[in-house]
């Protein structure tokens, strides 16, 4: 019996028709619906099978399926939607076909066959990354002439050299090839790493390849300040990928520049160089070298046919081909013009895709610890096949189940559909990052957003509200607060394409930027995420790592810096970002982050690390006894010794690194952190926590623990931390029922009494309803649902007061904060029941337990002993020195 469960929706904006183009992603399942990939089965709009390829991703406690991953293919007419059916036969009758890819390896290649070419890549010695491509029998490519090269400033050349090559992904429809290893030169000299995933798809000529530089040297950050030009940096001239024709007879040169038709030309040598965005603010000085200079030369692109100009214009994503008779290369990278500078060149019988073009005038920087992928489509397809062919691939498909199915699966925390939230008021204002004249996409033209270290960030705005420098601030949002998770949010609920857009071009520029790659900085720097752009100052040279050496007319230097740090670290929206795409660079970053963390955790607990944090605390505690006593003091934010938001942070990373992977070694330290920071017999009086300026964020450690709370109910983990965190949340929560206070009814105690403090208040409303799903008294639980949309309503009704509610960052606080309540009033908030855990235990016996928990200097000290390490403490200590 066959049984329809959703519909996967996917439209052609672009107006170009999609033929059997190919089609990722990831779709969620109720707990105990499917136990068997293989029972799915997918339908065209003529009631047929489509061949179907399916991963899982994620399953429930239950062992049943919640995350898998379906490949395929879609045909789509310009300007129309199509509807997918997807359905279940748990008869397993179904068929989705042949395997259409088949693989060989051997030890020193390997073969992936299409159906409609076979790909040759070589497993040993240099990358490519092809050695040769057949169709119907004919080679395609020249071996020798096609490469990848590196060139650095003093114009010494670099190849990239295999470590590891392996499939990654063997299937039906897409398999793909992962490549890692080093960029070496003749003489043995290593440059910098580099890895590549291709991808190659059922019945077709064209591969998808993104290819990532990294340099994985630590930057010397002196004084804790990251300017581009520091010392660990690397610098080149070119990075090009060339790909040759095994043919120089009859060539012919054609390219297309979308909406546009393709052009043949008579020329042996065409190139198109696009310079700078080609925006009203295309020499922005968000585009600043070391030097602080900007180095763009003019607006937009150029087009040359044998060196000769022969079309100007502003913004280009353009397809090149060459071609004889019977064969022909067509390439192409993706968001070409979005990641200037870039080039594209046809010369005789080589295509070269310039990632990074010499033709720029100036060499190009990639920090310590930075990384930057691109992603490039080439078709080896046959010449009779009308223009270049890949237009398509500046706008691909995007798919997406319903908003019912969603929120059905359970499988988002508090989804509801868009039309079911009854809050329009707030909802058209999260909106507007889409909708209108002041969309985060056009906010990027503040700036120019624009460049390959830049594409995908969000303006942040919000600084320059006061800013009395020269317009406008250059300020980068650089994950204060996470973003992707809330715009994949709003995608699931609502199917609208862009928010998943700005969600997945933000999720690139993180992974690859705002991610500090490195094994070679400090322990607790490593892998880490760097902060937002110091508030209320141009960035300058510091790029998207805060802190530069340019901000001494504006911050005390002696005091100033740092590096990656546990109060901005994100990983919701990484982890969702994988499941809806399968993307292996977001579980990876997911992991990365959660690397970090732990070593933060192990160098916080060193003998070394707490002296230093003592003498610091004495000093401060004479500053604020004898000094000037500011509204913000940072010795009095929690870090991971309380609840605050570094301990809140790293909870949550904790949680999603556990239902990523598994690993005990997660949750254990997550318990840990939970009973260094918060008890159920806490005195709450002694936390000073109206002290807003510097105790707020005691709701973000609390939202965390719900979050972990949700997270050990659903696996059915209701054991003696399950009851710990839940008393401690209920104990704070009795607490804000008699002492907290909307924000901005006391202003005074505000540094900046903004929107953004009437946002942050519906923290305290989710608080209150995590604390409403976990009480165990019903007339308690009735007073915190009670309270919980009385902050609800107190935050809308002071954040409509302001002028620059439309800002980035209340945006973000309030799609990421207003998930909850929006479900809580459509569809209630169901309580915990005890009686539905047969495991759980003696409640008295938990209880007399906690007791031993509790994190007294004289525990943290036996704990210390017990876990002491001296070759941690030694680590600690090198990189002070």
């Amino acid at each position: 019996m066959k049984t329809l469960l959703t519909t996967i929706t996917t439209r052609e904006t672009q107006g170009t028709d999609r033929k059997n183009e190919p089609v990722t992603i990831g779709i969620p399942f109720p707990e105990g619906l499917v136990h068997n990939p293989s029972d799915l089965i997918l339908r065209d709009q003529g009631d047929n099978n489509l061949p179907l390829q399916t991963e899982v991703l994620a399953t429930w406690s239950d062992k049943s399926l919640k995350w898998v991953l379906l490949d395929f293919q879609a045909s789509v007419s310009s300007g129309e939607e199509v509807e997918l059916p997807l359905l279940l036969d748990a008869s397993r009758t179904a068929s989705d076909g042949q395997s259409a890819i088949s693989v060989q390896e051997t030890e020193d290649q390997c073969i992936v066959d299409t159906k409609a070419a076979a790909f040759f890549v070589s497993a040993k010695g240099t990358f490519r990354p092809f050695e040769r491509v057949v169709v119907e029998g004919k080679e395609i490519l020249h071996g020798e002439k096609s490469r990848i090269l590196l060139t650095d400033e003093d114009g010494n050349e670099y190849e990239p050299v295999i470590h590891k090559i392996f499939l990654e992904t063997r299937g039906k429809q897409r398999t793909t090839l992962k490549a890692e290893g080093e960029f070496i030169s003749e003489d043995q000299s290593v440059f910098a790493a580099f890895s590549s995933r291709i991808s190659f798809f059922a019945n077709h000529s064209m591969i998808r390849m993104t290819f990532t530089i990294l340099n994985p040297r630590a930057a010397k950050h002196p004084g804790g300040l990251w300017d581009l030009g520091d010392p660990g940096s690397v610098f080149f001239k070119d990075i090009s990928l060339s790909a040759a024709l095994d043919s120089h007879e009859n060539m012919k040169i054609s390219w297309c520049l979308p909406p546009g038709d393709a052009e043949t030309i008579a020329s042996d040598h065409l190139r198109i160089y696009q310079d700078s965005s080609g925006g009203e603010n295309w020499d922005s000085r968000n585009h600043v070298n070391r030097n602080n200079e900007v180095r763009t030369s003019f607006r937009g692109y150029q087009v040359y046919a044998n060196d000769e100009i022969i079309q100007k214009g502003t913004r280009a994503n353009p397809t090149f081909s060459i071609k004889n008779g019977d064969k022909k290369i067509s390439g192409s990278v993706q968001h070409f013009w979005q990641n200037f500078p870039k080039a594209l060149e046809a010369d005789g019988n080589t295509l070269t895709i310039r990632l990074f073009p010499e033709q720029y005038d100036d060499v190009f920087e990639l920090q310590g610890g930075e990384q930057k992928t691109h992603t490039i489509f080439l078709d080896f397809g046959l010449p009779e096949a009308e223009g270049p062919g890949l237009e398509w691939i500046h706008s691909q498909l995007i798919a997406h189940a319903t908003p019912d199915w969603y929120s059905k699966s359970e499988a988002f925390s508090y989804l509801i559909p868009e039309r079911e939230d009854s809050n329009r008021q707030l909802n058209e204002l999260i909106t507007t990052a889409i909708r209108g004249d002041k969309t985060f996409f056009q906010r990027r033209e503040i700036i120019d957003e624009y460049g390959w270290r830049n594409f995908g960030e969000l303006y942040a705005d919000h600084e320059a509200v006061g800013y009395k420098g020269p317009a406008p601030l250059i300020s980068h949002y650089n994950n204060q607060y996470d973003c992707i998770y809330g715009m994949l949010f709003q995608f699931a609920r609502s199917g609208e394409d862009q928010w998943f857009l700005l969600a997945d071009q933000l999720c690139r520029h993180m992974k690859d930027i705002d991610i500090y790659h490195t094994d070679e900085d400090r322990p607790e720097y490593n892998r880490g995420l760097f902060w937002h752009t110091e508030h209320y100052i141009d960035v300058q040279t510091a790029s998207h790592r805060c802190f530069s050496k340019r901000h001494a007319d504006q911050r005390n230097l002696a005091a100033y810096g740092g590096g990656p740090a546990l109060s901005h670290i994100y990983s919701a929206g990484l982890l969702l970002h994988y499941y809806m795409t399968g993307d292996p660079s977001s579980k990876e970053a997911v992991s990365d982050l959660a690397s970090f963390v732990v070593s933060n955790m192990e160098m916080e607990s060193t003998f070394l690390n707490q002296t230093i944090k003592g003498v610091r605390a004495a000093k401060l505690f004479l500053k604020s006894t004898f000094g000037e006593k500011d509204l913000v003091q940072l010795g009095k934010v929690y870090e991971l010794d309380g609840p605050g938001r570094a301990s809140g942070n790293v909870l949550s990373v904790l949680t999603d690194a556990y239902v990523l992977t598994e690993d005990q070694r997660y949750l254990e330290k997550a318990d840990h952190l939970i009973c260094r920071c918060i008890h159920p017999d806490d005195d709450i009086e002694k936390r000073d926590l109206t002290d807003v300026e510097n105790r707020w964020m005691y709701v973000v450690f609390l939202q965390s623990l719900g979050k972990y709370l949700d997270m050990k109910t659903r696996h059915q983990m209701p054991d003696d931390m399950w009851e710990y965190a839940r008393q401690s949340l209920i104990h704070y929560a009795k607490w804000m029922l008699d002492n907290e206070y909307p924000y901005l009814e006391k202003p005074e105690k505000l540094e900046f009494p903004n929107e953004t403090w009437a946002t942050q208040d519906i923290r305290k409303c989710n608080v209150l309803l995590y604390a409403g799903k976990y009480a165990d008294d019903v007339a308690l639980r009735d007073i915190f649902m009670e309270k919980a949309e009385f902050f609800y309503e107190e935050a809308i009704s002071y954040l409509f007061k302001f002028e620059t509610r439309t800002r980035t960052r209340p945006i973000i606080l309030a799609m990421l904060n207003g998930m909850m309540p929006a479900y809580a009033k459509a569809h209630g908030i169901k309580p915990v029941i005890y009686d539905e855990f047969p495991e759980y235990g003696d409640s008295s016996r938990i209880h007399a337990g906690m007791i031993e928990k509790r994190q007294t200097s004289k525990n943290i000290i036996i704990n210390m002993l017990n876990t002491f390490s001296l070759s941690r403490e030694i680590r600690f200590l090198k990189w002070r020195l």
